[in-house]
């Protein structure tokens, strides 16, 4: 789903700036094969997008942030001491 997502905007990102499909990359013409839905990728430029899926989330994760599921709330400990639940958003900073 993350490197679907990162083809996406990736491809939105050149369709924007006028490319399109071309069975050989011709950046002077702005075409490039991979102009094209992520299912549709070869292999190889899946594995790119997987990859760089997953170098953003050493990114983040290195600067201290934590990703959860917001949907899941989490037992802490309140400060009377009895335990209360925190529902919390999908990033944050601890």
């Amino acid at each position: 789903m993350l490197a679907e997502n990162t083809h996406e905007v990736w491809a939105k990102g050149r369709m924007d700036e006028g490319w399109t499909y071309g069975p050989v990359r011709k950046d002077a013409r702005k075409q490039h094969p991979c102009m094209v839905p992520y299912s549709e990728l070869p292999d190889s430029e899946k594995e790119y997008d997987r990859n760089t899926s997953m170098e953003t989330f050493r990114l983040i994760i290195s600067r201290g942030f934590v990703i959860k599921n917001r949907n899941i709330q989490s037992e802490m400990v309140c400060e009377h001491g009895s335990i209360c639940w925190e529902q919390r958003g999908a990033f944050d900073q601890f």
